[in-house]
């Protein structure tokens, strides 16, 4: 089974691996084609028997996360499953993983393939953005932004708008200012079904009475117990997480081919009592440094991983994200037209207000 990335990179599962390659098939449909040019990198996945594992005895460990013996580590996702790791800069240019078929799909995917990824990209002039993505008449927009300035709301009702989908937390990019569709599930919470209506067309029965519950339980217990909110939302995000395929959402017209991104927008939370979105153009520098800050924080538990290997290894930690990142950053900015836009709690900004922009 083959994924091939913008033909910079290939992830291979070898048929064994099912669990693995149905996550990459659910997720990474889009990418399901064998590569139109010889790949620069390769990514393959290769079985490891149980018995293989640092279970029989090891010599250092972190957190029960990450474990050495010898000069093999390896990475437990939880359940006693595990995955050989590699050093991430000496990996060369064929990285070899022999992995548990059990294990985790997710993290293997966050914790093995997403870091190498970036490693990659960065080797070829591309970073990650923390962004939502979508193309409307022709016309890339990036909305960049933290956790809880509407990023998916405004995602899913210009996907209601009929704005093609590109990605939803991560987005590729280049020095020359072209943007690459990066097309996940579409993860959705309670709070996206209040602010897009719409949205519960796109979702089983189940998950949306996991929604409803949520809400109501949530708004409940916030009155309950107003000290402890913030433990109570993380509560109803858990209740109430749900995903949309990226296939259901673009009906298989999915292109990964990068294009010029016409906007950039950094979303942040405006006043409660604000118009519906208020927006302003601003520096390059600014939105720069707001993007790599962001990135820094998306990649945290990453960033993590790589601490944990430094200290195993006795060496000093590798750095996940920084100056290669904020140069690719500033100038893929330079090329497109930035804006910050400040978003009430609970709303979205509307296509109109982004085509204008464009």
């Amino acid at each position: 089974m083959n994924f091939s990335f913008y033909d910079l990179v290939d992830v291979r599962l070898e048929p064994s691996l099912r669990s693995l390659g149905k996550y990459f098939e659910q997720e990474f449909g889009a990418f399901r084609k064998p590569a139109d040019k010889p790949p620069k990198s390769i990514i393959e996945f290769r079985p490891l028997s149980p018995n293989e594992g640092p279970s029989a005895g090891f010599d250092a460990s972190v957190g029960g996360m990450m474990y050495k013996r010898g000069d093999v580590y390896y990475i437990n996702d939880g359940r006693d499953r595990y995955a050989e790791w590699i050093e991430p800069q000496a990996g060369g240019d064929h990285v070899v993983i022999r992995i548990d078929p059990q294990f985790k799909p997710y993290r293997a995917y966050y914790y093995v393939v997403l870091p190498l990824l970036k490693l990659f990209f960065n080797r070829n002039g591309c970073t990650f953005i923390h962004s939502a993505a979508v193309e409307m008449d022709g016309k890339r927009y990036a909305l960049c932004g933290w956790g809880g300035t509407g990023k998916t709301n405004t995602l899913l009702r210009l996907i209601e708008r009929g704005a093609v989908y590109l990605s939803d937390d991560l987005t590729v990019i280049d020095r020359q200012g072209n943007l690459y569709p990066f097309p996940r599930s579409i993860n959705v919470y309670h709070y996206n079904l209040e602010g897009v209506p719409g949205l519960a067309r796109r979702m089983t029965r189940r998950q949306r009475m996991r929604a409803r519950i949520a809400s109501i339980g949530g708004a409940l217990a916030s009155s309950i117990l107003p000290r402890h909110r913030y433990f109570v939302t993380i509560a109803q995000k858990k209740l109430s997480g749900s995903s949309i395929p990226s296939s259901w959402v673009n009906a298989g017209s999915q292109s990964v081919a990068g294009k010029p991104a016409a906007v950039v927008a950094l979303l942040y939370s405006g006043a409660p009592r604000s118009s519906p979105a208020s927006v302003e153009c601003t520096e390059t520098e600014d939105i720069a440094a707001a993007c790599l800050a962001n990135i820094m924080y998306e990649f945290q538990s990453i960033q993590a991983l790589y601490s944990m290997y430094g200290f195993l290894a006795g060496a000093r930690p590798a750095v996940m994200v920084g100056g290669e990142d904020f140069a690719i950053i500033r100038e893929f900015l330079a090329n497109s037209r930035i804006a910050k836009v400040s978003v009430p709690p609970g709303h979205a900004v509307e296509p109109v207000d982004l085509m204008q922009l464009g």
